[in-house]
């Protein structure tokens, strides 16, 4: 296949369907070692290991490793900090639009199944999943058609409905339950809508009139949606995100609490006891001496 070229070049690269804007729908990326890799994602991803060894940290997880062979699944607005352990090439698709697996099979159905799994929410669970043979070959493919210059939109939005249709046929649903935990919700747009939006509210009465909602009605729907009260939600996911700067910045803690809307040190301490069962030192001096939450 190497000696195929892309045919028409022109015509392709001056379409208006040709992606050539900085972050593109699918990017194939190659980062050597000891590199750093530090991004605030703007949308979900999943990113496939094609080549190498990197460790990495977003939200709970801290320097977790991913290695060859390997993906992850990350979501949008975390802070996602990596380190090139081994000179590695990946291939990342952005996913802007809903996710669905077919027309018939949706992400969200997958909720049904999570009765019957039981998920590891431990810290030093990373959530990757291998890329089995289908999705190697798959995945070959696509590189190979980027590297020769075919990076049209059209053709990028048929592959990822590809991509979850091959999730669908040749993944177990237990597998997928696994992989799209941090996704799952049983009203897409409505979870979508908060998972976008909620970071720019700071109380519950502001997120509900966002979407034109009653506090009341907002915390039924968010109740079903979610399995959990919005209060409950909103916490664990500002949590997530304190007990990242913590581990794996050099901030201090008064920058990072401010950060975070407290008024005091005292406010900051305890609630990093009550949420981590440690004070913000602790976590952090844990962290330097290569201990586990």
């Amino acid at each position: 296949m190497n000696d195929i070229r892309l045919l028409y070049p022109n015509e392709h690269l001056y379409c208006a369907n040709y992606s050539n804007r900085e972050r593109p729908v699918i990017e194939r990326k190659d980062l050597t070692k000891d590199s750093t890799w530090d991004i605030n994602t703007l949308t979900n991803k999943i990113v496939f290991l094609m080549k190498g060894k990197l460790k990495f940290s977003f939200g709970y997880f801290c320097d977790e490793i991913i290695e060859e062979g390997k993906m992850l699944y990350v979501p949008a607005f975390y802070h996602f900090k990596g380190y090139v352990e081994e000179d590695v090439a990946l291939i990342i698709i952005r996913l802007e639009n809903k996710m669905q697996f077919c027309d018939r099979y949706r992400v969200e159905d997958l909720v049904k199944q999570t009765s019957t799994i039981q998920l590891d929410n431990n810290i030093a669970s990373s959530g990757s999943l291998e890329i089995n043979a289908i999705l190697k070959d798959y995945l070959v493919f696509l590189d190979t058609c980027i590297s020769k210059g075919l990076k049209c939109k059209y053709f990028f939005e048929i592959k990822i409905k590809e991509l979850f249709f091959l999730f669908r046929a040749f993944y177990t649903k237990e597998d997928l339950v696994i992989f799209f935990n941090m996704a799952l919700s049983m009203n897409t747009n409505f979870a979508e809508h908060i998972m976008q939006n909620y970071s720019k509210y700071t109380t519950l009465v502001q997120l509900a009139e966002s979407m034109n909602y009653s506090v009341s009605g907002f915390e039924k729907k968010f109740k079903r949606t979610f399995g959990t009260s919005p209060y409950k939600w909103m916490k664990k996911q500002k949590a997530s995100k304190i007990y990242h700067e913590i581990s794996t910045s050099d901030r201090s803690f008064k920058e990072i609490s401010a950060d975070f809307g407290f008024n005091s040190s005292s406010h900051f301490n305890d609630f990093c006891k009550d949420c981590f069962g440690q004070t913000p030192g602790n976590i952090r001096q844990n962290k330097m001496n290569g201990g586990n939450y």
